[in-house]
């Protein structure tokens, strides 16, 4: 169940906050202890990883593949997802981005 929390609630749930914080129209004050709060508690969405590596390191459980191998399996695919939204960016000869902080 931390497990859980940690990994899956806590980082959306963080995101949800910092938005509130930036958007909201509050005091300096109540800013500045919300983003502090937020950077305390914030290194704790990194958990699950720590968990995964301790697993890792506990059991010795190795990988019995290479990046070639990997990429021989998955890169037709992601060349083929990339073409197709590049493509669609092309013909409608905007960027994806456009417009966003202006």
């Amino acid at each position: 169940a931390t497990l859980v929390v940690f990994s899956f609630i806590w980082p959306h749930l963080k995101l949800l906050l910092l938005q509130l914080f930036f958007y909201l129209p509050l005091r300096p004050a109540a800013r500045r202890n919300g983003n502090y709060w937020l950077a305390v508690f914030g290194k704790w969405s990194f958990t699950d990883v720590l968990v995964m590596s301790a697993l890792v390191g506990v059991f010795h459980l190795t990988l019995d593949t290479t990046a070639s191998e990997v990429w021989d399996s998955a890169g037709p695919d992601l060349i083929e997802t990339c073409g197709g939204t590049c493509g669609t960016f092309m013909h409608e000869k905007t960027h994806p981005f456009e417009g966003i902080g202006q």
